[in-house]
């Protein structure tokens, strides 16, 4: 058996209303992310059974990455998603998320059913609890902040992030400075962008990002 990291993953509610616009932004969220993290995929993001996506990652740091950028490839929709440390038994060398088997897709299956009982967008699981439950309870934090910003407050993030002025940014997405400088302070980017540094900083100290762990 393979030991690899599964991301799996659902919208919420997608049934409920069906717009074909949304949902085509919805396979081109899908489609940004694969191009965006060509070198984190083992097996890229693959939508499967109308609403589900999955995908293999290299590493927990790479699936962690795309899970706290997800909100920002997608406007109209929100996920559950979980991230398994586990077995792969069959299917790797098809590279085809359909065909895969073993203990890591049907925990990753119950993580998701446990998450629809809840309201977290996120579910994790490793060998470390430690390391599960800080990682787990600070990414849900950082998804639900995100999944509340508009398309114009995820695009000054985005920016923000490559260490943009508030001039460029408002220059770029054509606003106001002022405009910019409010939705910096408003949602809090600074606290933002610091808790998933701290993140990132966690996972390479003690080398989580590998899986070898103690």
């Amino acid at each position: 058996m393979n030991s690899e990291v599964v991301l799996i993953g659902d919208i919420i509610k997608s049934r409920k209303k069906f717009d074909s616009d949304k949902w085509k932004e919805f396979h081109s969220g899908i489609k940004l992310l694969n191009k965006k993290y060509v070198p984190a995929f083992k097996i890229p993001l693959t939508v499967y059974s109308g609403d589900s996506f999955g995908a293999v990652v290299n590493d927990i740091l790479a699936g962690i990455e795309i899970i706290l950028n997800f909100p920002m490839a997608m406007d109209d929709y929100k996920a559950r998603i979980v991230l398994i440390h586990g077995d792969v038994q069959f299917g790797m060398e098809l590279k085809n998320m359909t065909n895969l088997e073993g203990p890591a897709l049907w925990k990753s299956t119950e993580k998701i059913k446990e998450l629809k009982t809840s309201d977290l967008y996120f579910g994790l699981e490793m060998d470390s609890k430690k390391f599960e439950k800080i990682l787990q309870s600070n990414i849900n934090l950082l998804l639900s902040h995100k999944y509340s910003w508009s398309s114009l407050q995820k695009a000054v993030y985005t920016e923000y992030c490559k260490d943009q002025t508030q001039k460029q940014i408002a220059k770029k997405l054509n606003t106001t400075q002022q405009y910019i400088s409010q939705i910096i302070r408003k949602e809090n980017f600074r606290i933002v962008k610091d808790a998933e540094e701290s993140i990132y900083g966690l996972i390479n100290e003690h080398k989580i990002w590998n899986t070898q762990y103690s």
